[in-house]
């Protein structure tokens, strides 16, 4: 091969190299048609209260002195996720008076407290929980008369 060949080729080569060096980034680059671009859209996901706690309830006295509340729930709609258990909690006067968590819909629970001589309103609370989730109370009240005395059950 003579020197001027040699080197002929040489140059072609350097010259081949370059131009692939040039159009091989050109050919992985990319371009988008458009500026826009759709987002990505973000919501939270609440907690439904139960509704339509059904049951019965019996006032007393007991002694004279002590007022109580005997309750039976016998069920509720819960539009939650599934796996939900349900706190029921029961107060009067401020005070809780008895608590229980379950994953049942029917709960029976009682209450007892100083009686007053005076009408009292007992609150019942159901909330449904579903790992650290919890859902706003669903509050049943009960009004039993001063005497205490309900010889009946009566629904809510």
């Amino acid at each position: 091969m003579s020197p001027r060949t040699d080197s002929w080729r040489r140059a072609v080569t350097l010259a081949l190299v370059a131009t692939l060096l040039a159009l091989v980034p050109a050919v992985a680059s990319a371009r988008f048609g458009s500026s826009d671009a759709d987002g990505l859209r973000v919501g939270t996901a609440t907690m439904v209260a139960p509704a339509g706690v059904t049951g019965t309830y019996k006032c007393g006295v007991s002694g004279l002195v002590t007022e109580t509340l005997d309750i039976e729930v016998d069920g509720f709609t819960d539009a939650g996720p599934a796996g939900a258990t349900y706190q029921y909690t029961l107060r009067s006067r401020g005070a809780t008076l008895h608590s229980r968590t379950s994953a049942s819909k029917e709960q029976e629970l009682e209450g007892r407290q100083t009686n007053d001589v005076i009408a009292t309103q007992w609150e019942l609370d159901v909330v449904a929980k579903v790992g650290n989730w919890t859902s706003p109370p669903a509050t049943v009240t009960i009004d039993c008369p001063w005497t205490g005395i309900t010889l009946r059950r009566i629904a809510f």
